[in-house]
């Protein structure tokens, strides 16, 4: 009870750092150099071990060796990173069942695998890209020498997720079974992220959201969210990350915590073998012997599928089948495997689909040459046997016929047979490498046991049967042979491990003596050697091969001796061939070499034959190469007796004991024998050399097409499957086929997007149409064969004309959703006249007329299964096809819904028709049979579903089936995939009928009155044009609605659209402007949540020159600040890595991976709000009225960031915009003075519908459940449930329900607050909705009856934030808290109020620097991005209990910006705060808080007596601070001004400082003590605006101009040394009276003696004066005053800043000018960077950075 207690608690996985409270030491131990740091890959602290010693750098847990973690998760895995070039280890210690502690060591320090009875030491090859342990070592026996094993980490390493398997470790090499966990030691030089332990085998790759799509090929389960990496956009897993499996293979008790590893009762007799199988690992000493590590023998339990039935190809794959005893009687295979119930009396009475079997296998084309499967010759000559995939194929040389070996879960990789006793052994390869050994006459089954090697190569049979060999690699990569007793099987069909032996030579061959089954003789690469077994124990020698020991030896025979007497005896030699064209004769008696003949091209003698394969009869010799030919030799190879050329490599050879006939298979998977006598060749088998993806039938059912991932596309016979055409595109892949309805013709999609059309009576191509630029998805052919319909992964949908002239009819945009999902996309009715697809999104299927794609009906996939949404289940379309009349329907749920073609009404369902994926489905021209294919299986079943029992499943597939097709006319079936496969249909007219439906259709059933609804009665079509309405006059009033009983809905064929009785309908209306100014008079909301727009003082310019795109000097290279002042303008597109926000009147859209950004500019005031489409393709964005222009809402294309419109609905601010869940539609919400809505079109971006509301809105938000739903919340606990629907003519009109608060939420008060509002709204899950208010509360409603039916106090202040998916809420809060809550049953359908504690808890709170004003989270809330108003943006994640800062920014204006040096710039604004940000990824570096604004800013990179960089601030209170950035401290602070200091600058030798004041003085300081050198007054009373220093020096004297506001400028001539500094001249110029424009001067970087100035003067221009001659030489004529002004310091360009939101780049030399406009207010200032490529402007709180490009 205790153990089972103890391991509840670590279900489903335990967090060892978190359940040890690692962060606090006390639980956990460390020594040496451990540190924390964050890492920037995966955003998170981790444990770093930098020391190099192991001993005194590690860290342990728990803390002392006394103590015991407990953990009894079989799997471990370990979240680590190696430090480059160095050396890690890892102790883990384990206990077993019988208390036994074994260490487990795992490091790159090791050489090679050692073990004793308590350590196993696993040596590990680190590798910079993804590589299981197997593998990895498995390639470094290879490919690699025993030292380069043992080596450092790489010099790029990669995070890494090591699993090891505790219990298969245990069993497999000690014999004992594990326990717990006892301790953990990390040693030396690597990064920990996190330790985790389970019982579950978790893949990384895997994700959730595929798992429960049942999509997925790869096997496991998916990581939990707390243990995943973070994965950027555009990236795999596997690119990122490596994962590492200890074992790589899964064993057999992979679901059992326990293996008894013992051998079986029948076995006691054996002591010896039993003592064999129970020893510990051990090394057998001698030059010649073998590493023999016997694993447990685990023959009792295997995993079985199938049933083999005496027909011999009938299989039933059980929905859950469990492991199945290996001893088969022989004459009761047909036994079901343990664990399988007998069909009990209930059972037999149920009616099921006859007969039994429906189908029945006939032919499989296929064959795997290139994966060098073997092919044997039977006892006869007159068959061949192979293996195509999992199915063993016996081939009629003559007749062709086949004869099939089925039971095999994976694909077969060897097979042997034995002609004694006619029996035929198998072996899989996989994750479950199994033999099975059949009869060879009637391919029935004797026996099955699980293979010693985790990766099966070869088997053997010796001569008389008893002995069978097999030859394949462990987990390690080192070859495993085992010898396997099977004297007994027939009588007893067991079979026992004699002896086993791991070998460091590679084996690639192996054969048994025919005189005596101890003696074999193996070759492979660099080795050749004879084995014996002797006293149960495999020993070796090798041949020594001198000059030739480097060859990679690729096959064997025995040569065949006679004595005189003519009988067969004991060979003298054995042939061994290699790849480097040698034949080796070998000496038996004396092992050694005899003759080595060098073999050449029979016209070319300088070529070597590189040999693959070998042969050897009494006459002759066989030969097969890798330049595609197979020749026959004499046996002293003299000369070439026959040759026969394929195209390909030819990998096998055999011929047959009489040497009559010989067969050849080649890597194109090529199958054909050569007749000695008759010297005739002829091709027996032709297949596809990779999956095939798409295959169609011809019209007349003459030939079929396939297309596969080999770049091939063949046409094939139907009548006797022989190959009619090959056509070869090398250079793009095809994904689908479609035979012309008329014509010999077929057309084909390619990866490209290209579709091309064949003829095959030309066999050449005749068209090719290049309109699209995705994948190609679908592809159908009209039954006139005049038209074509192709879609693509872009979501595109073409018509062609599929005859002369060919053209392109239509091509339409957004009809499909993106991404290559499952093939075909396009289904096509019987007559031709509508087509069915999944589209828009995967939760719509849509049909069109398929001559005009005009749309028909569109049926919502989610509203198809309530009670799967009320459970909280969206479901998705998987596959779609059609039959006469209906549309069959599978989505990722594995339910299958039919739908009637010409309404989309629902007719039935059913659940389950799949365990995991569904890949075809195929219907019968009768309608009576469907063909599913999915799980690697093909289910037959009754169309009508009749029967309790509707289904039968037939294996034969070893991946998943990617079409099937029915042939009328000669009853067959054709299955494609792996390979091809044709079935045989019996005769199903015999189809029993039963009077017991299985289930009833949609038409039959009706809710009942007492059954609550699941949802607000509506169609379930999105376009209700299908459903036959009835008619109402236009004379009707609008507000009238037919009245139905409650919770009813009708069906049938007079439907209508049904709106609930408590809903008013609402005629469209306008805006009244009349009513907008009475309401300018109210006052604004109080809420934080509703959206007012920031004061804005400056106007926009009215006129500006826009430079061309191509001709612009300037682009933007990045924003940095976040707009604080918006409402909801925060989108995390997490699939994608993209987060848009706005910051003044632009929106971004930044990658988080790369930090790179993306800028929407078209806005001219501050953008309130946005929005994005769930598809991501248009992103909507709200912004106010000004001067200018009134309220926009922009839509853009999010790729290409285009606008592809603008929309003009309202007139004042727009506070929300939100898009419909189908992406049809988007809502527009205007603020408090207007109380209007607006939707609009996202189609024809037109307005649908719009109407007013009678209170102050403040939140909207559509139901996602329930199509055209939403709801509007605002001030005074308003709620109103809307609806939107569409009638015949696609015209739209709004219903509303105005529902009320419930007196309790009314009353409730927070600080004596009696006015409330509702400030936020979220949809949680079918029929729940939340809204949040201003006084902390949240209520729940249910939308079924529009009502309140729960509430609670998350806060004493305004929620500002709201957001929930199924049973969690996150709620944000003035108060600066974040909360996350979870509410108990709602999943369930279950109420708060019936639960304990009202079942709502609160998980986790975090704490942010500002109230939250918008958010965006992922599906499963655990991750998210908040922004608040301080205008920061916040990364949340729940499960590690953080918030990092994505973006800062200042929350108010900013008064000045400078550039330090290229890489940084620093910002000063008016709060005091002073921030430095990085300008390659925008994150701030450095932050200085001060009491007193900050007015300006200066930047040195050697000050006088410092060496560091530093940074001078002036300040309001007349302060000035030195800042040492390097330090990131204050270094000195002086006072030197009694007013504000409003300009500083730094000389070019960094001696000395001036800084001018308010008040007009201007003070030298010294900056190493911050001595005031000298105060000047000239410039007394006007305020500084601007100080500038000349890069000359004349006559050893420093020039600096002052300008003031009064449009005076005096220049100085300074000398520290000489104490001197006196006044050179004076500039004066009339302008303006009493304006406040600031007079800005600054020196020419590249003329030595000219000053620019400009001011407020009566000619808008700079002016350049030259002080030598004391005159203006030139003028810059401006069309703005200027607020700021800086001259490049490479010259050529100034740019200015404006107070009309402009900056202005002006060329130095001819005065042209370049007007930008991306600010939303007054530009301040405007500064270069020290090497002049950027330039950055500041305005409100916005930084901008802009790259120049002149």
């Amino acid at each position: 009870m205790a153990e089972s207690v103890a391991k509840v608690w670590q279900l489903p996985y335990v967090n060892v750092f978190k359940h040890c409270k690692i962060e606090e030491w006390k639980r956990a131990a460390k020594e040496g150099d451990v540190t924390t740091k964050m890492d920037k890959t995966l955003r998170c602290t981790v444990y770093k071990i930098a020391g190099s010693v192991p001993a005194s750098n590690y860290l342990l847990l728990p803390r002392t060796p006394s103590q015991s973690l407990g953990l009894t998760g079989r799997f471990i895995y370990l979240q680590f990173k190696p430090t480059a070039g160095k050396y890690f280890v890892f102790h883990l210690e384990v206990a077993t069942k019988d208390d036994l502690i074994v260490r487990i060591s795992i490091s790159n320090l090791f050489k090679d695998f050692k073990s004793t009875s308590t350590w196993l030491q696993f040596p590990f090859l680190c590798a910079d890209h993804k590589h299981s342990v197997a593998s990895v070592t498995g390639k470094s026996v290879k490919g690699h020498d025993s030292s380069q094993i043992h080596r450092p980490a790489p010099a790029h390493t990669m995070w890494t997720l090591l699993a090891v398997d505790f219990q298969h470790i245990l069993s497999q090499y000690l014999n004992r079974n594990f326990s717990y966990l006892k301790t953990i030691k990390l040693c030396a030089n690597m990064s920990v992220r996190n330790i985790f332990t389970s019982d579950t085998d978790y893949n990384p790759q895997l994700s959730f959201k595929d798992a429960q799509r049942a999509v997925c090929h790869l096997k496991g389960s998916p990581i939990p969210r707390e243990m995943s990496f973070p994965v950027i956009r555009d990236k795999q897993w596997d690119e990122l990350y490596s994962h590492v499996k200890f074992p790589s293979n899964t064993p057999f008790d992979s679901n059992n915590h326990e293996t008894v590893a013992q051998p079986r009762d029948s076995h006691k007799k054996n002591t010896s073998l039993n003592k064999i199988q129970a020893q510990v690992a051990k090394r057998i000493g001698g030059g010649d012997a073998i590493t023999t590590i016997p694993p447990p023998l685990i023959t009792e339990e295997l995993p079985e599928k199938n049933i083999v039935s005496d027909s011999g190809v009938h299989i039933y794959a059980q929905p859950e089948s469990e492991i199945a005893k290996s001893v088969h009687k022989e004459n009761d295979y047909r036994s079901l495997p343990a664990g399988f119930q007998k069909v009990s009396l209930d059972d037999a009475e149920k009616t099921r689909l006859v007969p039994d079997p429906i189908i029945k296998l006939r032919n499989v084309v296929g064959i795997r040459g290139a994966d060098n499967s073997p092919v044997v010759w039977t006892s006869d000559k007159k068959s061949l046997i192979y293996c195509c995939h999992s199915i063993v194929i016996s081939l009629n040389i003559d007749t062709c016929e086949q004869k099939f070996f089925i039971g095999h879960t994976d694909k077969v990789s060897c097979l042997d047979v034995n002609e004694k006793l006619d029996l035929v052994a198998s072996g899989q390869a996989g994750d479950y490498p199994i033999v099975r050994i059949w009869k060879q006459a009637s391919a029935s089954l004797v026996t099955v046991f699980k293979a010693s090697a985790a990766l099966l190569t070869s088997l053997y049979f010796s001569l008389d049967g008893e002995h069978l060999n097999s030859v394949g690699r462990d987990i390690y990569g080192k070859s495993v042979i085992a010898i396997w007793n099977t004297s007994d099987m027939l009588r007893s069909s067991e079979v026992c491990l004699i002896a086993k032996a791991h070998a460091d030579v590679d084996v690639a061959q192996l054969k048994v003596a025919a005189f005596d089954k101890s003696r074999m003789i193996s070759c492979g690469k660099e080795n050749i050697r004879f084995w014996r077994l002797k006293q149960k124990s495999l020993r070796s020698c090798p041949v020594t091969l001198g000059e030739y020991s480097t060859h990679e030896f690729t096959d064997l025979a025995f040569g065949i001796s006679f004595s005189s007497s003519g009988e067969a005896e004991q060979p003298k030699f054995v042939y061994c061939c290699s790849s480097s064209g040698f034949v080796f004769e070998i000496d038996y008696a004396a092992v050694a070499l005899r003759v080595v003949r060098k073999l050449v091209k029979s016209n070319d003698n300088s070529n070597l034959v590189a040999l693959t394969s070998l042969s050897v009869t009494k006459d002759y010799c066989v030969t097969g190469s890798y330049d595609g030919f197979m020749r026959v030799w004499p046996l002293d190879f003299s000369t070439v007796l026959l040759e026969a050329e394929h195209e390909t490599a030819v990998v096998s050879v055999g011929a047959n004991s009489d040497g009559s006939q010989i067969f050849s298979v080649t890597s194109a998977n090529q199958l054909g024998i050569l007749d000695i006598r008759t010297r005739c060749y002829r091709s027996l088998m032709n297949s596809h050399s990779d999956y095939i993806v798409s295959t169609t039938l011809s019209p007349d059912e003459s030939f079929f097409v396939t297309a596969s991932k080999d770049s091939r596309i063949n046409v094939w016979n139907t009548q006797d499957l022989s190959l009619q055409y090959d056509f070869h595109s090398p250079s793009e892949q095809p994904t689908l086929v479609a035979c012309h309805p008329k014509e010999k013709w077929f057309v084909c999609g390619f990866e490209t997007g290209a579709v091309r059309l064949f003829d095959l009576s030309s066999a050449a191509c005749v068209q090719e149409y290049d309109v699209l630029k995705g994948s190609i998805t679908g592809l159908v052919v009209l039954p006139d064969g005049k038209q074509l319909i192709s879609s693509c992964s872009l979501g595109f949908l073409s018509s062609f004309s599929a005859e002369a002239p060919f053209k392109v009819l239509r091509v339409l945009n957004c009809m499909l959703p993106r991404g290559v999902g499952k093939k075909p996309a396009l289904a096509l009715s019987k007559d031709g006249s509508k087509c069915v697809f999944v589209g828009p999104s995967e939760y719509v299927v849509c049909v069109i007329d398929s001559r005009t794609l005009d749309e028909l009906v569109r049926v919502d996939i989610t509203q198809l299964n309530p009670e799967g949404l009320h459970k909280g289940v969206i479901e998705k379309a998987s596959i779609i096809s059609v039959s006469a009349h209906h549309i069959l329907l599978v989505t990722n749920t594995m339910n299958l819904y039919m739908l009637e073609l010409s309404s989309g009404r629902l007719l039935s369902s059913y659940s389950q028709i799949h365990k995991e994926s569904c890949t075809s489905i195929a219907v019968s021209p009768s309608s009576d049979l469907l063909l599913t294919a999915g799980d690697n299986l093909l289910k037959v079943w009754d169309y009508r579903m009749r029967f309790d029992i509707n289904h039968q499943s037939f294996l034969g597939h070893s991946e998943p089936i990617s079409q099937v097709l029915y042939l009328k006319k000669t009853n067959c079936v054709i299955t494609v995939g792996d390979m091809i496969c044709v079935w045989n249909v019996m005769d199903n007219d015999k189809i029993f009928e039963s009077s017991k439906p299985s289930f009833k259709s949609q038409q039959d059933t009706r809710l009942m009155p007492e059954d609550p609804r699941l949802c607000v009665p509506q169609p379930t079509l999105l376009d209700v044009s299908a459903i036959h309405a009835q008619a109402v006059s236009d004379e009707e009033d609008l507000d009238q609605v037919i009245e139905l009983p409650d919770n009813e809905f009708t069906t049938g064929d007079n439907e209508a659209a049904v709106v609930p009785s408590e809903y008013h309908r609402i005629p469209p209306v306008m805006i009244d402007e009349c009513e907008i100014e009475r309401n300018e008079m109210l006052l604004e909301p109080t809420c934080l949540s509703h959206f007012k727009s920031r004061v804005v003082e400056s106007c926009i310019s009215r006129s500006h020159y826009a430079p061309p795109d191509k001709q612009a000097g300037l682009s933007l290279k990045s924003i940095i600040g976040y707009n604080g002042n918006g409402r909801g303008n925060v989108i995390w597109k997490p699939e994608k890595g993209l987060l848009f926000y706005s910051c003044g009147t632009l929106v971004i859209c930044e990658d988080l991976a790369s930090n790179s950004q993306k800028h929407f500019l078209g806005h001219v005031s501050e953008v309130s709000t946005l929005a994005i489409q769930e598809c991501g393709d248009l992103l909507a964005s709200a912004s106010g009225p000004n001067e200018t222009a009134g309220s926009q809402v922009i839509i853009w294309d999010a790729d290409s960031l285009s606008c592809k419109k603008i929309l003009s609905y309202h007139y004042r601010n727009i506070i929300s915009l939100k898009f419909s869940p189908d992406d049809r539609f988007l809502l527009s919400l205007g603020d408090y003075r207007e109380r209007a809505f607006c939707i609009w079109s996202c189609e024809s971006l037109g307005i649908v519908a719009a109407s007013r509301l009678e209170f102050v809105p403040n939140a909207v938000a559509w139901d996602p459940f329930s199509v055209g739903e939403f709801c509007v919340v605002g001030n005074d606990c308003s709620v109103t449930f809307w609806m939107l629907e569409e009638n015949e003519d696609s015209e739209c009109s709004l219903s509303v329900h105005n529902s009320d608060c419930p007196h309790d939420v009314k009353a409730f008060r927070v600080n004596g607050k009696r006015d409330h509002s509702f400030t936020a709204i979220s949809y949680a899950g079918l029929s729940i909705v939340y809204i949040a208010s201003d006084n902390g509360l949240v209520s729940g409603w249910d939308t079924r009856s529009n009502q309140c039916y729960m509430h609670w106090s998350a806060s004493n202040t305004e929620i500002s934030y709201l957001t929930s998916m199924g049973s969690k809420i996150i709620t944000a809060s003035v108060d600066k808290c974040v909360k996350l809550w979870t509410v108990l049953g709602t999943a369930e359908g279950q109420r708060v109020s019936d639960l304990p504690g009202n079942g709502l808890v609160m998980e986790d709170e975090l704490t942010l620097s500002e109230a939250a004003v918008g958010g965006s989270f992922d599906d499963s809330l655990e991750l998210g991005i908040i922004g608040t108003k301080d205008c920061l943006l916040w990364y949340i994640n729940w499960t590690e209990r953080n918030s990092i800062k994505l973006t800062s920014g200042h929350e108010i204006d900013i008064n000045c910006v400078t550039f330090c040096d290229t890489e940084f710039i620093a910002t000063g604004s008016q709060d005091g705060g002073i921030r430095v940000f990085s300008v390659t990824d925008n994150e701030q570096s450095i932050h200085f808080k001060t009491s007193a604004p900050v007015c300006s800013l200066s930047f040195a990179m050697r000050l006088a007596g410092c060496k560091s960089k530093q940074l001078l601030a002036g300040f309001q209170d007349g302060t000035i601070r030195f800042l040492d950035l390097d330090k990131a401290e204050v270094r000195l602070k002086i006072s030197p001004h009694n007013e504000a200091v409003t300009r500083t600058a730094i000389s070019t030798d960094s001696e000395f400082i001036i800084s001018g004041s308010k008040s007009g003085l201007v003070a030298l300081i010294q900056p190493k003590s911050g001595t005031i050198l000298r105060m000047i007054s000239d410039h007394k009373g006007k305020p500084i605006t601007d100080v500038s220093f000349s890069a000359f020096v004349h006559h050893e004297n420093i020039l600096f101009a002052i300008a003031s506001v009064d449009r005076r400028i005096s220049i100085w001539q300074s000398n520290l040394a000489k104490d001197r500094c006196v006044l050179s001249d004076w500039i004066t110029f009339a302008g303006l009276d009493e304006s406040s424009l600031p007079t800005l001067a600054k020196f020419s970087p590249t003329e030595k003696d000219v000053v620019l100035f400009t001011g407020a003067t009566r000619e808008k221009d700079i002016k350049f004066y030259n002080l030598r001659q004391r005159k203006v030489m030139r003028k810059i004529s401006l069309t703005e005053y200027l607020n700021d002004l800086q001259v490049s310091p490479l010259g050529g360009l100034i740019v200015g800043s404006t107070i009309d939101w402009l900056v202005k780049l002006i060329d130095y030399r001819e005065g042209s000018f370049q007007d930008f406009l991306a600010h939303s207010g007054s530009v301040r200032n405007a500064v270069f960077s020290p090497n002049g490529a950027l330039i950055s402007s500041i305005a409100n709180n916005e930084v901008h950075i802009w790259r120049v490009s002149l």
